[in-house]
C-alpha cells in the first residue's frame, strides 16, 4: 500500500468515526468497539480499538474534529467551553503522570548509582 493510499484510506476512517459520533446519542460515550463498525475494519477487540484510536488522532489532527475520550468511550465536545475543559483535564493527568515517572525514574537512578550500594542484597561483594 503506498503512501498516499495509507493516508486516504486513515482520512476515510477518521470520517467514519466522525460520522459513526454524528448518529450516536450524545447522552453517552460510545464505545471503540461501536465505532469500529462504521470504520469496516475487521479484527479482535484490540485491533479494533488501536484502529478507533489512530483515527481519532487522525481526525483531530487533520480534520480539527472535537473528539473527547474516557475509559468509557468517545463524544464529540459540544461546545468550545467542553472542549477547553476536555484539554485541560488531558493536560493535568499528563502533567501528574509526568511527575509520577521522573519520581520513578530519580528512585531507580539511586538505586543504581551510589546510594544503589544501601540497596544491596549481599553487602558483602
Amino acid at each position: 500500500m503506498t503512501e498516499a493510499a495509507s493516508d486516504n484510506d486513515m482520512r476515510a476512517r477518521a470520517q467514519a468515526v466522525l460520522r459513526g459520533l454524528q448518529q450516536m446519542s450524545q447522552a453517552k460515550p460510545v464505545s471503540a468497539v461501536h465505532l469500529a463498525s462504521f470504520m469496516d475494519v475487521k479484527g479482535g477487540h484490540e485491533s479494533l480499538r488501536r484502529r478507533v484510536r489512530e483515527a481519532v488522532a487522525h481526525a483531530r489532527k487533520e480534520l480539527g474534529a472535537r473528539i473527547c475520550a474516557n475509559g468509557d468511550g468517545y463524544w464529540l465536545a459540544r461546545t468550545h467551553r467542553e472542549w477547553r475543559e476536555y484539554i485541560d483535564a488531558v493536560a493535568t493527568k499528563a502533567k501528574f503522570q509526568f511527575v509520577r515517572m521522573r519520581q520513578a525514574n530519580e528512585a531507580v537512578t539511586d538505586r543504581i548509582g551510589e546510594q544503589g550500594k544501601l540497596f544491596e542484597t549481599n553487602p558483602w561483594k
